[in-house]
């Protein structure tokens, strides 16, 4: 209890400031204010799982989320296969051939 009087009664010093609070250089974290969710949470992380998904599913065939009941989901599937199966990467050089030589 000694030690929570002392911490809670300190200042803390910190020299040069700019570099310690630069997010990219430092773990340094003091949020203030009200707590809010990030914005576009939690699409922002699974869109990219969706889309990874969608990619896959041409050369496995199963996803990891169930879109049995969307058709919506079902036929932008197929476009996807379909395209990817006819060599529409857009990339060049290999055509469909996603699998190597």
């Amino acid at each position: 209890i000694a030690c929570l009087d002392v911490v809670q009664s300190s200042v803390c010093i910190l020299d040069e400031v700019d570099s310690l609070l630069t997010p990219l250089k430092s773990e340094l974290n003091w949020p203030l204010g009200a707590r809010l969710p990030l914005d576009h949470t939690p699409a922002r992380w699974e869109l990219a799982w969706h889309l990874m998904d969608g990619l896959l599913h041409a050369s496995t065939g199963r996803l990891s989320v169930d879109f049995a009941d969307s058709s919506e989901a079902s036929a932008l599937l197929a476009q996807i296969d379909s395209a990817l199966k006819a060599g529409g990467g857009g990339g060049g050089g290999g055509g469909g051939n996603w699998g190597g030589a």
